[in-house]
């Protein structure tokens, strides 16, 4: 019994020293060193702390022994980067500071470097309940320092689509106005029963997408958004084959009779057929357009910016306007 006694005795003791260490290295976690560099919430005179961070937002970052953060990072010959939930957001460096504060000023923009750390971050701010990101900083390439800051964060609101929807509808009016009371989009514009022309539809069509997207980027996120080289090379192709089109003389004798009323099939019908009906060259452009600009438009809605195309995707799409082209100048020296 007492060898019971004394056994239990000895684990009671193993068991408060234990908890005694574990308190001990809690409170040396929770209270680093004077020179340690570490994050902390700034104080309340910086009022962008009241509201959730969005893309384009100024915040600002307290940095617990700045100077050394800086010694080390020219030290190391690195970059001051700032991190979201431990993410290193490529680009984002601070943009000025507050010395006496110890404060990192930082702009949350966006490029294609930055499109894929966003992209997670939405995905986390979709799982979790409080909407809030630990907010740090660190070197190119390392990992973040401890940080207790936590910001309100909202990179999806419901406004936005509401935005996006009016945006877009608009576009569609606009355009369907083209097509009914212009002739901006008939193959001769001065004749009233004349064609629309499949080539100039799609410049159309590009031609309002994007800039009704460049309008919506710019109320969404109020700034100029950024436009990226894929995009640029995407209208290009079908401005190209619009105007290669009208060279070569994209013109039809439909065999159809036309009256002064204009009916509401006549522009489906004349931008997927030819003389001989539904034109398979027509059909593949159109379909593969309207494919690319429903991504293209949901990206849009969905990222809060413009898309980055692959490289492949792009010669695919022009592949597609090639093989058009291709059959307008075959069917033009058959009628020689």
């Amino acid at each position: 019994m007492k060898k019971l006694m004394l056994l239990l005795f000895i684990c009671c003791l193993f068991l408060k020293l234990n908890a005694q260490q574990q308190q001990n290295h809690d409170f040396n976690s929770n209270n680093p060193t004077s020179d340690s560099i570490y994050v902390l919430k700034s104080d309340t005179s910086y009022t962008t702390f009241k509201y959730p961070m969005q893309f384009n937002s100024f915040i600002q970052v307290k940095v617990h022994s700045l100077k050394k953060l800086f010694q080390n990072a020219a030290k190391e010959k690195k970059t001051i980067s700032l991190f979201l939930e431990g993410i290193e957001m490529n680009d984002i460096v601070p943009i000025g500071m507050d010395k006496s504060k110890e404060v990192l000023f930082f702009i949350l923009h966006r490029n294609n470097r930055t499109m894929n750390q966003w992209k997670i971050l939405r995905l986390i701010l979709q799982e979790k309940k409080n909407k809030e990101l630990t907010v740090s900083i660190g070197l190119n390439g390392e990992e973040a320092y401890p940080s207790t800051l936590q910001l309100p964060a909202e990179l999806s609101r419901n406004s936005d689509y509401y935005l996006a929807f009016f945006s877009y509808s608009f576009a569609i009016i606009v355009f369907s106005f083209l097509v009914k009371r212009s002739n901006a989009l008939r193959e001769q514009r001065h004749n009233d029963l004349d064609g629309y022309s499949l080539s100039k539809t799609l410049f159309a069509f590009w031609f309002f997408i994007i800039l009704f997207s460049f309008v919506f980027l710019l109320s969404a996120i109020n700034s100029f958004p950024h436009v990226t080289v894929s995009v640029i090379v995407l209208f290009l192709i079908p401005l190209t084959s619009s105007l290669i089109a009208l060279a070569g003389n994209d013109t039809r004798q439909l065999s159809r009779n036309r009256t002064a009323q204009v009916s509401a099939i006549d522009f489906p019908r004349d931008i997927v057929s030819d003389a001989q009906g539904i034109n398979i060259f027509r059909l593949q452009l159109i379909l593969f357009t309207l494919f690319t600009g429903y991504y293209f438009v949901s990206s849009v809605i969905t990222e809060m910016m413009f898309p980055v195309f692959d490289t492949y995707f792009l010669v695919l799409f022009g592949f597609s306007h090639f093989i058009y082209l291709t059959f307008i100048f075959w069917a033009n020296k058959k009628k020689l």
